[in-house]
């Protein structure tokens, strides 16, 4: 929980020196930092949230690629794309934390880039 704090401190820091101080030097370094810390607290996490052991489980289960027929597509609901996207990363590994840790890094990049695209320059 400690942990949580000192991110929440330090967002609060960087609100307060760059947005209400209007201080310029070493934002887009900040803003960097605070993505890649934002992406570590995501996905270094272990066994939070209500979903996340449903998805341990169904990772276990996954074939590796050289492993995969077309029954085992098809006994799964999944999108093909994320099938193989899946089926890659547990032929590479069988840890859950970095594939979870790589689809933390992948979604928080694509929202920070939604961000900067949709602020215009504002806050960018």
């Amino acid at each position: 929980m400690f942990v949580y704090y000192l991110v929440i401190l330090l967002l609060s820091f960087l609100i307060y020196y760059y947005d209400y101080k209007h201080f310029c030097a070493y934002k887009k370094t900040w803003i960097a930092v605070v993505a890649l810390i934002l992406t570590l607290l995501a996905g270094l996490r272990y066994r939070i949230g209500i979903d996340t052991i449903t998805y341990m489980n169904m990772f276990e289960s996954f074939p590796k690629l050289y492993e995969i027929s077309l029954t085992s597509y098809q006994e799964g609901s999944m999108a093909p794309l994320c099938f193989l996207f899946f089926s890659t990363l547990r032929t590479i590994t069988t840890e859950f934390w970095i594939v979870q840790l790589l689809i933390s890094f992948i979604i928080n990049i694509a929202v920070l880039k939604t961000f900067a695209e949709m602020a215009e320059g504002k806050y960018f």
